[in-house]
């Protein structure tokens, strides 16, 4: 019996998260501290879930500018194309960074990181692959 394309998709995709992330380390922490208040956001306190949604917004954002990127290479309007991979590029590095917090916030309440390895906050790769390894951890969070 072959596997259909989505299953194969699927598979590699979670081999995408288990090199980057610790899943049990993850899904312990969100489990037990989802209510917790672990930071303050324009002067209010934000919970590990409302930091987790600002993270799902920015990678929405991100992913927006990607496509209008990619349709805008097709027309005859390329001269705006760069400020809209600029914008996704800030987004993604934005979410990054956010998620570090995040992973250092598990660190301090369980003594864990839930990162594998070290993320350059520099290298815009780098702060894709975490926010779409995330975001995809997050998503098929059952399943992991």
């Amino acid at each position: 019996m072959t596997q259909t394309n989505a299953a194969r998709s699927f598979e590699k995709e979670l081999e995408a998260v288990y090199a980057l992330i610790d899943t049990k380390t993850l899904k312990n922490f969100l489990y037990n501290n989802a209510e917790e208040i672990v930071g303050v956001n324009r002067g209010q306190e934000t919970t590990l879930a409302m930091e987790i949604g600002e993270v799902a917004k920015m990678a929405h954002r991100a992913y927006i500018a990607d496509g209008v990127n990619y349709y805008r290479s097709f027309s005859a309007f390329n001269s705006v194309e760069g400020d809209s991979q600029e914008r996704s590029e800030r987004m993604y590095e934005r979410a990054a960074k956010k998620l570090l917090f995040i992973n250092a916030v598990c660190r301090s309440y369980t003594g864990e990181s839930f990162l594998k390895r070290r993320i350059d906050k520099s290298d815009i790769d780098d702060c894709k692959e975490l926010v779409d390894v995330f975001e995809f951890c997050v998503r098929n969070y059952a399943e992991i």
